[in-house]
């Protein structure tokens, strides 16, 4: 039978039980629903895939939402992209190719804003 003290809180769990990382005060809001699955979006951008590549593959393999735009865009992406410039805020990754929405992928410049799709480099 365990000992209970009236000092501890009995509602705490057990230390060895491994603690869930807690969300940072620093993570914008349009962030937290990307959180769980970080590490999925790391390994497909270290494999080389595009944001849609990204965003197609969170709708069929984690549950997010495949509704899209008018366009075809997936309501997602803007979402994902604000992730992304998180993450690149924080050193993370960094935007290398951008397609402008004619499907030819050409070196990110400063000066680009619209974007169709983008590619990013693991640091």
């Amino acid at each position: 039978m365990e000992q209970l003290s009236l000092f501890e809180d009995p509602s705490e769990e057990n230390d060895h039980k491994e603690e869930k990382p807690k969300q940072t005060e620093k993570v914008p809001r349009s962030s937290a629903k990307f959180l769980h699955v970080d590490e999925d979006i790391m390994m497909l951008l270290k494999d080389g895939k595009t944001v849609v590549e990204v965003c197609k593959w969170l709708i069929e393999n984690r549950g997010f939402d495949a509704s899209t735009y008018s366009q075809g865009t997936y309501k997602i992406y803007p979402a994902l992209m604000q992730h992304l410039k998180f993450l690149e805020k924080e050193k993370y990754i960094r935007l290398v190719e951008v397609d402008r929405g004619n499907g030819v992928f050409e070196p990110y410049k400063d000066e680009i804003s619209r974007l169709a799709d983008a590619k990013y480099e693991v640091i």
